[in-house]
């Protein structure tokens, strides 16, 4: 039986200065190769959106939130 890994793909949008810097996960893959054979698609996804510059960075984590902006972060 194959076990599941919790692999999110992490996207970080950096927009013009305006706009906030969001960081959005995405999966569960069952594998890192998994989560990034999946990374164009979220990128064109991210694009499609607005998003000007856009890196994506792979790791092993369950987050809170799926979508996590600095300027909501900030807010109390």
């Amino acid at each position: 039986m194959r076990k599941h890994l919790p692999v999110k793909v992490q996207g970080r949008l950096s927009p013009p200065e305006d706009l906030p810097r969001c960081t959005y996960y995405f999966g569960p893959f069952d594998s890192d190769k998994e989560a990034s054979s999946n990374t164009p698609g979220y990128i064109e996804d991210l694009e499609s959106e607005g998003a000007r510059r856009v890196s994506i960075r792979i790791k092993r984590c369950q987050p809170s939130e799926l979508t996590i902006c600095e300027s909501e972060a900030m807010q109390f």
